[in-house]
């Protein structure tokens, strides 16, 4: 069954709650000193889906197979700083990708991506970015097969005492 990729609505806040806690496990075993664990109280909230779908800027699509929400994306448009040296543009910025394990490799990230692409040309974005943790090896590989290359690299370290 393949996956069909929609807007999403209200009714789908609490799957993509539960999407976000296998990424938020997966993140926290992987980097325990940038993640942490929080108890559902203090997880995302109606609001914060109801202010991303309220706002042109933003998308958020699900994955659905069958009656299942299987995956997700968020994505916004963002403006370049207007600094001299830089190309005014306007970039499609990939937040969040995200699909069940159980569901990967099965073409439903790479429907999320098509359909987020889609809603970034229609805003007249001209490029995509996107952020992915170096540990995350499988989305590395996943992001590298649509044609990603790293522009850039964020680095760490402890503050030295």
């Amino acid at each position: 069954m393949s996956a069909a990729v929609r807007d999403a609505t209200r009714a789908d806040y609490d799957r993509i709650r539960e999407l976000f806690v296998e990424g938020d496990e997966m993140n926290f075993a992987a980097l325990p000193d940038f993640f942490r664990r929080v108890d559902a109280t203090r997880r995302r909230r109606d609001e914060f889906f109801d202010l991303i779908l309220a706002d042109d800027k933003f998308s958020l699509l699900v994955a659905d197979e069958g009656d299942s929400v299987v995956g997700f994306a968020q994505a916004h448009i963002e403006e370049a700083r207007r600094v001299p040296n830089l190309v005014p543009r306007e970039t499609l910025f990939i937040d969040i990708l995200m699909v069940t394990e159980a569901r990967r490799g099965n073409g439903v990230g790479r429907a999320l991506m098509e359909r987020t692409y889609a809603w970034g040309r229609e805003r007249d974005a001209r490029d995509v970015e996107l952020n992915v943790y170096e540990f995350n090896a499988q989305a590395l590989a996943f992001y590298e097969r649509l044609g990603y290359t790293t522009s850039s690299r964020r680095m760490w370290r402890e503050l030295p005492s």
